[in-house]
């Protein structure tokens, strides 16, 4: 039978008679491979409080970063998702020629806008009647362009011409004004502008018997090429101009929306 590594070997050409003291034997291969054991197994696994100190100071540095992450993403995403809308309501102050706005950030149309301190124009929007900017609560009427007839859309630049658009009635519209007017009630008239002088599909509303009157342009476009709107300048602070844009299904409103404007204007303009 062939011998296996871990039993004695004993040659086979030793004489008769003679001693086997000499057989060749293996090693004690138990005692050769064994694995030390520790004297003290306590101190060798035993962390240095300072090391544990760092460690504990680490993981809550950490737990800190990973919570900071986390936050600013949801922020960043919510903002995202809002395409642009804000909810803040962190006030600005930007300078347009020699007035300066102060402008709540949800009523700033265009994020850019929203880190100037200086502009050459600026672009707002709020909801009428409550006269606030964008909200989660007002979302879907700055949203859904189908139902958006209470969102006001204003530019504020610099004064371009020394009359606002009541002036311009007499030297200017009644030129290009064709047809007779037509009654629109709440004190108004609708009468038609010439659109071979550059005024497609646009009528002048005017208020009836004054003589500063109320004057808007209101636009009607085509059938399916979009929503019926006006639009209304002011002039407004030291040297502004403030056009203003709404739906013309609220043009029987234009006396409060009007009076509101100017009233809320004049308290940001300084």
């Amino acid at each position: 039978m062939q011998s296996t590594i871990f039993e004695d070997h004993v040659p086979t050409n030793i004489p008769a008679g003679a001693s086997t003291s000499h057989r060749h034997r293996l090693p004690n291969l138990q005692n050769k491979f064994q694995t030390p054991q520790k004297e003290n197994s306590n101190e060798a696994d035993a962390i240095p409080a300072g090391n544990f100190r760092l460690i504990v100071i680490i993981s809550l540095i950490l737990a800190l970063l990973m919570g900071a992450v986390k936050l600013v993403a949801g922020y960043a995403g919510a903002e995202f998702a809002r395409a642009g809308h804000t909810i803040s309501t962190v006030e600005h102050k930007i300078i347009i020629n020699s007035d300066v706005v102060t402008v709540p950030a949800n009523m700033i149309r265009y994020p850019s806008q929203r880190r100037m301190t200086a502009a050459k124009k600026l672009n707002l929007y709020f909801h009428w009647p409550t006269m606030e900017g964008y909200s989660e609560d007002l979302e879907p009427m700055f949203n859904d362009l189908s139902i958006n007839s209470n969102i006001i859309f204003v530019t504020l630049m610099p004064r371009f011409s020394p009359l606002d658009m009541t002036a311009r009635v007499d030297p200017i519209y009644e030129k290009f004004i064709i047809g007779p007017p037509i009654d629109l009630g709440n004190g108004l008239v609708s009468q038609r502008l010439d659109s071979e002088n550059g005024y497609i599909n646009e009528y002048l509303i005017v208020e009836k018997n004054s003589p500063a009157p109320y004057a808007a342009r209101c636009v009607k476009p085509d059938k399916g090429s979009g929503a019926a709107y006006c639009i209304r300048d002011i002039q407004i602070g030291n040297d502004l101009s403030l056009t203003y844009r709404f739906h013309s299904d609220i043009i029987s409103q234009w006396f409060e929306l009007d009076q509101n404007i100017i009233k809320k204007f004049n308290a940001m303009i300084n």
